[in-house]
Protein backbone atom coordinates (compact mmCIF):
# COMPACT_ATOMS: atom_id res chain seq x y z
CA UNK A 1 0.00 0.00 0.00
CA UNK A 2 1.16 2.99 -0.81
CA UNK A 3 -0.28 7.09 0.29
CA UNK A 4 0.52 10.12 -2.48
CA UNK A 5 -0.27 13.55 -1.09
CA UNK A 6 0.31 16.35 -3.87
CA UNK A 7 -0.25 19.71 -2.29
CA UNK A 8 0.53 23.57 -2.05
CA UNK A 9 -0.89 25.98 0.43
CA UNK A 10 -4.31 26.19 -1.93
CA UNK A 11 -5.36 22.62 -2.45
CA UNK A 12 -4.05 18.77 -1.62
CA UNK A 13 -4.64 15.69 -3.41
CA UNK A 14 -4.17 12.66 -2.00
CA UNK A 15 -4.25 9.09 -3.67
CA UNK A 16 -3.61 5.65 -3.31
CA UNK A 17 -2.05 2.68 -5.23
CA UNK A 18 -1.62 -1.15 -4.33
CA UNK A 19 2.37 -0.36 -4.51
CA UNK A 20 4.39 2.13 -6.23
CA UNK A 21 3.71 0.57 -10.45
CA UNK A 22 0.18 0.66 -9.71
CA UNK A 23 -2.30 3.20 -10.70
CA UNK A 24 -3.26 6.36 -8.45
CA UNK A 25 -6.94 6.17 -6.97
CA UNK A 26 -7.62 9.68 -5.43
CA UNK A 27 -9.17 9.62 -2.24
CA UNK A 28 -9.27 12.95 -1.11
CA UNK A 29 -9.05 16.50 -2.42
CA UNK A 30 -8.98 19.17 0.77
CA UNK A 31 -8.83 23.10 -0.69
CA UNK A 32 -8.01 25.31 0.90
CA UNK A 33 -10.38 28.21 0.93
CA UNK A 34 -8.18 31.36 1.46
CA UNK A 35 -4.92 29.67 -0.08
CA UNK A 36 -4.77 31.72 -2.93
CA UNK A 37 -5.83 35.19 -1.32
CA UNK A 38 -3.63 37.89 -0.82
CA UNK A 39 -2.32 38.91 2.48
CA UNK A 40 -4.30 41.90 2.03
CA UNK A 41 -7.27 40.73 1.25
CA UNK A 42 -6.79 38.06 4.27
CA UNK A 43 -6.19 41.15 7.07
CA UNK A 44 -8.62 43.87 7.14
CA UNK A 45 -5.89 46.40 7.87
CA UNK A 46 -3.19 47.46 5.86
CA UNK A 47 0.04 46.93 6.87
CA UNK A 48 1.50 49.12 9.52
CA UNK A 49 3.90 52.54 8.62
CA UNK A 50 7.23 52.91 10.69
CA UNK A 51 9.20 56.51 10.43
CA UNK A 52 12.73 55.54 9.65
CA UNK A 53 15.96 57.76 11.13
CA UNK A 54 15.81 59.79 7.80
CA UNK A 55 12.53 60.97 8.10
CA UNK A 56 11.14 58.62 5.51
CA UNK A 57 8.67 55.41 6.27
CA UNK A 58 7.74 52.16 5.24
CA UNK A 59 5.89 49.34 5.63
CA UNK A 60 6.01 47.21 8.62
CA UNK A 61 5.02 43.78 8.95
CA UNK A 62 4.14 41.30 11.20
CA UNK A 63 6.58 38.19 11.00
CA UNK A 64 3.73 35.83 11.86
CA UNK A 65 1.12 36.84 9.42
CA UNK A 66 -1.97 35.97 8.82
CA UNK A 67 -1.44 34.33 6.05
CA UNK A 68 1.21 31.80 7.42
CA UNK A 69 -1.44 31.12 10.17
CA UNK A 70 -3.77 29.78 7.38
CA UNK A 71 -0.96 27.69 5.51
CA UNK A 72 -0.18 26.63 9.03
CA UNK A 73 -3.64 25.60 9.23
CA UNK A 74 -4.25 23.98 6.07
CA UNK A 75 -1.36 21.94 6.55
CA UNK A 76 -2.44 20.98 10.08
CA UNK A 77 -5.48 19.97 8.11
CA UNK A 78 -3.83 17.51 5.69
CA UNK A 79 -1.67 15.99 8.24
CA UNK A 80 -4.92 15.35 10.06
CA UNK A 81 -5.99 13.18 7.23
CA UNK A 82 -3.07 11.68 6.92
CA UNK A 83 -2.89 10.64 10.63
CA UNK A 84 -6.48 9.49 10.25
CA UNK A 85 -5.10 6.72 7.67
CA UNK A 86 -2.19 5.90 9.77
CA UNK A 87 -4.92 5.02 12.39
CA UNK A 88 -6.45 2.64 10.36
CA UNK A 89 -3.78 0.86 8.88
CA UNK A 90 -4.10 2.34 5.54
CA UNK A 91 -1.32 4.95 5.06
CA UNK A 92 1.45 2.49 3.55
CA UNK A 93 4.69 4.04 2.48
CA UNK A 94 3.99 7.88 1.70
CA UNK A 95 5.00 9.56 -1.23
CA UNK A 96 5.17 13.97 -0.53
CA UNK A 97 5.04 16.09 -3.51
CA UNK A 98 4.31 19.54 -2.08
CA UNK A 99 5.49 23.66 -3.57
CA UNK A 100 8.55 24.29 -1.70
CA UNK A 101 6.93 26.88 1.08
CA UNK A 102 4.24 24.24 1.59
CA UNK A 103 6.60 21.21 1.80
CA UNK A 104 8.72 23.36 4.60
CA UNK A 105 5.36 23.49 6.32
CA UNK A 106 4.51 20.09 6.74
CA UNK A 107 7.95 18.70 7.74
CA UNK A 108 7.68 20.88 10.38
CA UNK A 109 4.24 19.94 11.47
CA UNK A 110 4.36 16.55 10.80
CA UNK A 111 4.70 13.66 13.53
CA UNK A 112 7.43 11.14 13.55
CA UNK A 113 4.54 8.56 13.22
CA UNK A 114 3.87 9.92 9.67
CA UNK A 115 7.57 11.01 8.60
CA UNK A 116 8.30 7.54 9.01
CA UNK A 117 6.12 6.21 7.05
CA UNK A 118 7.62 8.64 4.04
CA UNK A 119 9.94 6.62 1.12
CA UNK A 120 9.76 9.91 -1.45
CA UNK A 121 9.25 14.06 -0.88
CA UNK A 122 10.01 16.11 -3.63
CA UNK A 123 9.38 19.56 -3.90
CA UNK A 124 7.51 20.68 -6.33
CA UNK A 125 4.14 22.09 -7.21
CA UNK A 126 2.18 19.49 -9.14
CA UNK A 127 -1.47 20.15 -7.15
CA UNK A 128 -2.68 22.07 -10.49
CA UNK A 129 -2.08 19.53 -12.58
CA UNK A 130 -4.35 16.65 -14.01
CA UNK A 131 -4.78 13.09 -12.20
CA UNK A 132 -2.73 11.73 -15.14
CA UNK A 133 -0.10 14.19 -15.46
CA UNK A 134 0.53 13.42 -11.55
CA UNK A 135 0.64 10.02 -11.91
CA UNK A 136 3.58 10.43 -15.15
CA UNK A 137 5.61 12.69 -12.48
CA UNK A 138 5.20 10.42 -10.09
CA UNK A 139 6.38 7.64 -12.03
CA UNK A 140 9.25 8.91 -13.14
CA UNK A 141 10.76 10.15 -9.71
CA UNK A 142 9.95 6.84 -7.93
CA UNK A 143 11.78 5.58 -11.33
CA UNK A 144 14.70 7.54 -11.10
CA UNK A 145 14.91 7.07 -6.74
CA UNK A 146 14.13 3.11 -6.95
CA UNK A 147 15.47 2.12 -10.26
CA UNK A 148 18.90 3.09 -10.67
Amino acid sequence: MMTVLVANAAEAKIFSAENRHASLSAIKQIKNPSGHSLEQELTSDLPGRIMSQGGGSHSYQAADTHKHHEVASFATLVISFLRDLHDVSSLGNLVVIASPDFLGELRKLMPAMIRKHIILEKNKDLAGMENQEIEAHLRGYLQREFMH
